[in-house]
This record gives C-alpha cells, structure tokens and sequence, in this order.
C-alpha cells in the first residue's frame, strides 16, 4: 500500500503526491475509456468519432511523465465527442457501483 511507507506525523514526500496524483489520472482515463469502449460496442460511437481521443491517448503513453501538467484535465481528452456522448459517459459512471470501480 501506498500510504503504508509514510510513517504517522511525517507529511509525504513531493514525488509520493506527484505519483499519487499520476495513478488518480491513470485511473480516471482507464475509467473513461472502458465507457467509450462500451459506447462503441453498442454502437452509440462511431470509431470515427474517437479517432481524437485515440491520438490523444497514444500521445500521452508515449510521452508517460513527461509534461505531466500538460495531461492534467482528464476531461479534456474527450471535447471531441459529442456533448450527448459525454453527458452518457457521466451518466453510467455515477450508476455504476462503488464497488465495481477499482482503486
């Protein structure tokens, strides 16, 4: 576990939040990805449409930490999609259940 190596009293170290904050953003796109996946497999996207967030993502795996502020708004990766596909993204991620999600 993560916090486990912090010792009671002692604040984390800048790169421990760095790589906190890096696994919340990996988390996060992996989330919002498995949703366009199902939004394609019921053909409510067309790969057309996600041609943008493909590049996008290729962009930001190839460059991994490098320009790390660059990638922080997790939801401007999906802009490209309509605003109905992105309001259906946010609509099954707050019915899916907790306990379903893995972080």
């Amino acid at each position: 576990m993560v916090g486990s190596s912090v010792k009671k009293g002692k604040a984390k170290t800048p790169r421990l939040t760095h790589l906190e904050s890096s696994i919340t953003r990996h988390k996060a796109r992996i989330m919002k990805l498995e949703l366009i996946l199902r939004l394609l497999d019921n053909d409510e996207l067309s790969p057309e449409q996600v041609n943008d967030v493909k590049e996008f993502i290729d962009d930001y795996v190839e460059r991994k930490q490098e320009d790390f502020d660059e990638f922080e708004d997790v939801d401007m990766l999906y802009n490209t999609l309509s605003l109905d596909m992105v309001d259906a993204l946010e609509d099954i991620v707050s019915i899916v259940p907790p306990s379903l999600v893995k972080m």
